[in-house]
């Protein structure tokens, strides 16, 4: 995917972390095993809704136009990264997912997903 044909790339994060994604937008992670701390965003939205089957995860479409994002190097065509904050104005919630399909947000409650 050429960067100047990117313009949406979707990220998927436990719904205890909205709070703090609609406040302060998404921030680099820890350094992965594979690669660098950063931003870690889908190029698909089912390849985010499908993320982690087994237990529940929101899902954020991502405005990246004008922003230098990077191929993942454990899969290139289907993740890129970006090595800083993206701003929670480029953020767009599409809902909470679970094994692909969209969860009710009222069925959702913290409590039936703490381990």
């Amino acid at each position: 995917m050429k960067e100047e044909e990117e313009r949406v790339l979707y990220h998927a994060s436990s719904p205890v972390n909205r709070e703090s994604i609609t406040t302060t937008g998404l921030e680099p992670g820890q350094e992965a095993s594979y690669g660098p701390a950063a931003v870690y965003l889908f190029t698909e939205d089912f390849l985010a809704q499908n993320y982690i089957t087994s237990e529940p995860m929101d899902v954020w479409e991502v405005d990246v136009s004008g922003m230098e994002t990077k191929e993942d190097p454990e899969d290139p065509e289907a993740a890129r990264y970006y090595e800083g904050t993206i701003p929670k104005e480029r953020l767009s919630h599409m809902g909470i997912f679970i094994e692909g399909e969209q969860m009710p947000e009222e069925d959702y409650d913290p409590e039936d997903w703490e381990q």
